[in-house]
């Protein structure tokens, strides 16, 4: 799956259907999307959650994925971004 299939996915989702998950060293963090929208022109898009946002580049990694390891729910579709 590639930056442009997600932003694709993103940007035509229902926001109140996506969750952002993010987990590391044992911390995991899920929160509701709240908005998608572009960022810096065509060299990203930012992700909007309630008390933060994560920007997603036009050059990051992305995976699709069933989930991830750490969490234990059913997800549509899932994307993880290196």
């Amino acid at each position: 799956m590639s930056y442009k299939e997600l932003k694709e996915v993103a940007f035509h989702t229902d926001p109140s259907r996506m969750i952002y998950h993010y987990a590391i060293n044992g911390l995991l963090i899920s929160t509701k999307v709240v908005s998608v929208q572009r960022y810096n022109g065509n060299a990203g898009f930012k992700i909007n959650f309630k008390g933060g946002h994560v920007i997603v580049w036009k050059n990051n990694q992305v995976d699709q994925c069933n989930r991830h390891d750490s969490l234990i729910v059913d997800c549509f579709i899932c994307f993880k971004i290196g």
